[in-house]
């Protein structure tokens, strides 16, 4: 089975073509540039894909393609939550419900941060301010404290800082840490992903953990596959 899977996050398009749970060609879009994955889909038939923005609509730009939307109704594994979930968590989760099978936690560094317990089902999540978010705003509110909207790589790695830069790093990464450490020992968590457009900047501080920028991806494919023989 060869598509197309499409994940609309909030600052980018990420667009993919997989068979057989093989990544083949993959490709990122603004939102400007959308009407190029005309081009990048040539040839793929059916696409599958998830939003968390309103307002893109692929199927105006991909019109000669069936268009096939995951969302909080047609789920194939139990969400555990209340209230519509973003289905590019929903996306992440089947991967680890459909392909790995046991308890796992995902770190998204988006946008925002994002922490995800899934085993067949989805348990629940934390959402927590992006590291760039979270630069700008004490830069922003603040008067003293130095503009640090944005850092390549926090290779900073100690329990608290000796100047103001190091205690603004560490004042976020050690929260972060800290806080999943909990969440790890909580759940007794098996497996361990970590994913995102940021998350290259935080692979030093999670080291046992699997780096995998497709994983939304590769969940709309299960999902998709598993739908459509449901």
């Amino acid at each position: 089975m060869k598509i197309g899977v499409v994940d609309i996050g909030n600052s980018l398009v990420k667009c993919a073509i997989v068979e057989d749970e093989n990544i083949l060609l993959f490709e990122k879009f603004h939102f400007d540039s959308i009407e190029k994955m005309k081009n990048f889909f040539e040839g793929i038939n059916e696409i599958a894909y998830c939003s968390v923005v309103e307002g893109i609509n692929i199927r105006e730009v991909l019109k000669d393609k069936e268009i096939y939307e995951l969302n909080y109704q047609n789920s194939l594994i139990e969400l555990n939550y209340t209230e519509t979930l973003g289905s590019d968590r929903i996306a992440k989760a089947h991967y680890i419900a459909l392909k790995i099978k046991e308890i796992s936690i995902i770190l998204d560094f988006g946008t925002a941060t994002v922490i995800d317990i899934v085993d067949s089902k989805f348990l629940g999540g934390l959402i927590l301010i992006g590291y760039r978010t979270y630069l700008k705003c004490l830069s922003q509110s603040t008067s003293k404290l130095p503009n640090l909207e944005y850092i390549e790589e926090f290779k900073v790695n100690k329990l608290i800082g000796n100047s103001t830069k190091e205690a603004i790093i560490l004042g976020l990464i050690n929260s972060y840490k800290f806080l999943i450490s909990k969440i790890e020992s909580e759940f007794n968590v098996k497996n361990k992903f970590i994913t995102g457009g940021n998350a290259k900047i935080f692979l030093g501080h999670f080291n046992d953990y699997v780096y995998d920028p497709y994983i939304s991806l590769k969940g709309l494919f299960l999902w998709f596959k598993n739908f459509k023989t449901h």
